[in-house]
């Protein structure tokens, strides 16, 4: 008998780092800071220089984790949210 498995699907990347990477090191950022804006956690992760396309990786991950209902995002302040 012949098994079957499913092609695994290439996790999204941003500068050969994998998107959960990225996920976790905005957790840790908001864990240790409490409460931080978007331009800030931008900083933190990618230095004084961040490009466009490094807010615009940023912004998408930031919207997966309030989808996930990991964050909480009003207007520019961005927390973690309280379970």
């Amino acid at each position: 008998m012949i098994e079957y498995t499913a092609p695994k699907r290439a996790e999204p990347s941003y500068n050969g780092i994998p998107r959960r990477i990225w996920r976790g090191r905005t957790v840790e950022l908001l864990r240790n800071t409490h409460e931080l804006t978007s331009e800030s956690i931008n900083v933190s992760l990618f230095g004084e220089l961040a490009t466009d396309a490094d807010h615009e990786w940023l912004q998408q991950v930031l919207s997966g984790l309030e989808k996930d209902g990991i964050i909480q995002w009003d207007g520019n302040v961005i927390q973690l949210r309280e379970h």
